[in-house]
Formats: structure tokens, C-alpha cells, sequence
């Protein structure tokens, strides 16, 4: 609101806002709303640099929860995580960025996860999840759609 304010737009920021409260109101009454909570990770970094990912004071586990998931690291603090952390909590879901998911999948301690093995690495496009945009719905819906048509098994 404050940006529509600056730009002397406010009625049409007012408007996006109200789209947004919507979608994320329907997302909250769908039937998938209701089923059990499944866990995910999202992969920020991967590899030889270390573990990163978004704890539970981001949008990221905002994006994780409203698609129906728990993020297994939203008790972390800052944005590093072990191998140790990830291996132990094996997550059922694998959120990753589209450009990184092949190389993720293939790589060793990664593709020992049951979500890598399952095949239940959900690619997505970066900017949808990570710069705070109105096209996190986007991210949101992409996940929702994956976990309701990818069911563990």
C-alpha cells in the first residue's frame, strides 16, 4: 500500500492487494487445506559451498505453509544447514529452483533423500519464491498442484 501511495497509485495498489488477500483466503478454504501437513525443504544452496535455506522468519516458509506443508527447518536461524539436519529429517517434499534441480538430484548425500528417490523434487522458478512478489501465489499453487497430483506413498 505504501508503494501505491508513493507512486500515486493507491486505488490500484489497494486492488492487487485485495486479488492477493483472495487467492491466499481460497488457498486457506480448499479441500487440500485439510489434509495432514507433509514436510519440505527448500533448497536456497547446495553442494560443496554448504546447506542454505529459509527458516521460519521468512516468506519462503510462509509460501512452504500456505501450500500445505511443514517447513523442517522453520525452527532454523539464519539460512545454513547441516547435511546431518536434512538427512536426519528427510523431508517428503523437495522445493528447488529449476536451474539447480537436476544438479541437486544427482548429487551425492542429496540423492539419498526419499523425496529425491520418490521423484518428489518439485522444480519451480526462482523469482516466484525468492523475492517477496505478488506471484507467490504463483509458487504456492505450483506446489499445492504437485503434492495433491504426487501423493507419498
Amino acid at each position: 500500500a505504501k508503494t501505491g501511495v508513493i507512486l500515486n497509485c493507491k486505488k490500484e495498489a489497494d486492488s492487487i492487494i485485495d486479488i492477493l488477500a483472495e487467492t491466499v483466503k481460497s488457498f486457506n478454504a480448499s479441500p487440500s487445506a485439510n489434509t495432514p501437513k507433509h514436510s519440505m525443504y527448500y533448497v536456497v544452496g547446495f553442494g560443496n559451498s554448504g546447506n542454505f535455506t529459509a527458516g521460519g522468519n521468512s516468506h519462503i516458509n510462509d509460501i512452504i505453509e500456505l501450500s500445505g506443508g511443514v517447513n523442517i527447518a522453520s525452527d532454523n536461524k539464519g539460512w545454513s544447514f547441516s547435511n546431518e539436519a536434512l538427512l536426519s529429517a528427510d523431508p517428503n517434499y523437495i522445493i528447488v529452483r529449476q536451474e539447480d534441480a537436476e544438479a541437486f538430484c544427482n548429487m551425492h548425500p542429496y540423492n539419498q533423500l526419499t523425496a529425491v528417490q520418490a521423484g518428489h523434487v518439485i522444480p519451480i522458478e526462482s523469482n516466484i519464491m525468492d523475492l517477496q512478489i505478488p506471484r507467490n501465489t504463483d509458487a504456492i499453487a505450483i506446489i499445492r498442484n504437485f503434492v495433491e497430483n504426487n501423493p507419498i506413498q
